[in-house]
């Protein structure tokens, strides 16, 4: 999918979406195994928006689907990790997630079974929440920076650049996650903790969350670029659109969080024996509907 773009123009929209699939596959009390499933091809469909005369846009910006909102909802908060479960045993102590520095030098300097995914998925959590302000202000609704308001034309192409900006992130993302460098990060699939490279996994949750920051700075000037009062349903869908990303995002590593606190529950009493656990996806979806709006947005922006 190397190429695929997310374009927008006055006569021209285009859609990349991207699924990034990571699995673990099995967990026993000495090791624990983990596969990388891989990415899910970028689907693009591409359509042109050629209408002779001006197409009518609801006044009103286009709901979103439950589960967008909810994913949305939690980007106004911090991730803390939950509380051991009642099942959970001391003994072996198993990795758990660290929201701190300090934590994480623990951590990297005792190296307790399954660190590698606790490491991991503390990285993506500590860069998460060192943006979170940042993320809270964009689902907040318009907050515009101080500034004169600019036209419909100008909002139009400054949102036709961002969503190009957001299929070439996509797919570099996902050219990222295929590669071997990320795969062999975590080592062997059955000896993960005495193999799994501590410097590349970290290396690789960093840029894995560098990406989540420039996905962050598309957001922002969607959303926080001053506009008049006949662009504001403009401003919502197309801020729509740019935090799909992010919701993604948000939703892989809540998940994350979770597979690292099952770890700790079902490890101790794993006997040797392989524990199945659901996949974590980092997906990028769009709601229907929602592109074709931005589309008459933009059409309707240029005479």
């Amino acid at each position: 999918m190397a190429g695929s773009k997310w374009r927008a123009h006055p006569v021209a929209v285009g859609i990349c979406a991207l699924a990034a699939v990571l699995l673990i596959a099995a967990l026993s009390a000495g090791s624990w195994l983990l596969g990388l499933l891989g990415v899910a091809a970028g689907a693009v469909a591409m359509f042109g928006l050629r209408a002779p005369a001006r197409r009518q846009v609801d006044p009103e910006p286009l709901e979103l689907p439950a589960t967008l909102h909810a994913s949305l909802a939690r980007m106004a908060r911090q991730i803390r990790p939950a509380p051991d479960s009642v099942f959970a045993t001391p003994a072996p102590e198993i990795a758990r997630l660290e929201v701190t520095p300090e934590g994480l030098t623990t951590l990297l300097q005792q190296r307790p079974p399954a660190w590698p995914w606790a490491l991991f998925a503390s990285v993506l959590v500590q860069r998460r929440n060192a943006v979170q302000p940042r993320l809270r202000y964009c689902v907040s609704g318009h907050h515009p920076r101080p500034g004169e308001p600019v036209g419909r034309g100008e909002y139009a192409r400054l949102v036709g650049q961002v969503l190009e900006e957001i299929g070439d992130l996509a797919a570099k993302l996902e050219g990222f996650m295929l590669s071997p460098g990320f795969v062999g990060a975590f080592g062997d699939v059955d000896a993960a903790d005495r193999t799994a490279d501590a410097e590349a996994i970290t290396d690789n949750a960093h840029r894995l969350m560098d990406y989540h920051e420039k996905f962050l700075d598309c957001a922002e000037r969607c959303l926080r670029t001053p506009v008049g009062t006949e662009s504001l349903v403009f401003v919502q869908d197309a801020g729509a659109v740019a935090l799909c990303p992010l919701a993604g995002y948000e939703e892989f590593i809540a998940t994350m969080c979770t597979r690292v606190e099952e770890m700790r529950d079902l490890l101790p009493y794993a006997a040797g024996r392989p524990i199945a656990l659901e996949t974590a996806t980092l997906s990028m979806d769009l709601p229907d509907g929602l592109i074709r709006r931005v589309g008459e947005h933009i059409e309707n922006s240029f005479p």
